[in-house]
């Protein structure tokens, strides 16, 4: 999903990945600048930032204040989201679920050998289900 940034709407937008893509717009000199994704780059402190061009201005911006201010979420979630993932290890949650997935498939077949899983396969469930919210 993107959205444009405040206060770059019409020039730049980010995804719910945070990824940032210029787009289709004319420079200062009056070219015709095409959609592109840009790439962040690295502080010393680990962080990301960016740099976006408005007013032939070019100002530099952490990656996650970026991220919060977009989507309306707190510094801290955007820096959880952005750098940690859903698990805290920097796994994505599309990775966590589809280990939960497994871990699902592996409980029913269990459970149709016999054995009282359900309350595990529940579980896993809504893990499954607070997954899918999450992105």
């Amino acid at each position: 999903m993107w959205k444009d940034i405040p206060g770059y709407e019409n020039e730049y937008q980010m995804s719910d990945r945070a990824v940032i893509k210029r787009k289709d717009s004319h420079g200062a000199d009056g070219r015709l600048l095409t959609e592109k994704t840009l790439k962040a780059s690295h502080a010393s402190n680990g962080k990301s930032y960016i740099c976006l061009w408005k007013n032939r201005k070019r100002k530099s911006y952490m990656l996650h204040k970026i991220y919060a201010k977009t989507f309306g979420i707190s510094e801290k979630e955007a820096i959880r989201r952005i750098y940690e993932g859903f698990s805290g290890r920097r796994e994505p949650a599309e990775y966590v679920q589809g280990l939960l997935e497994k871990d699902l498939k592996a409980l029913e077949e269990e459970q149709n050998n016999g054995r009282d899983r359900k309350e595990e396969m529940l579980y896993v469930k809504k893990m499954i289900e607070s997954l899918r919210t999450f992105y």
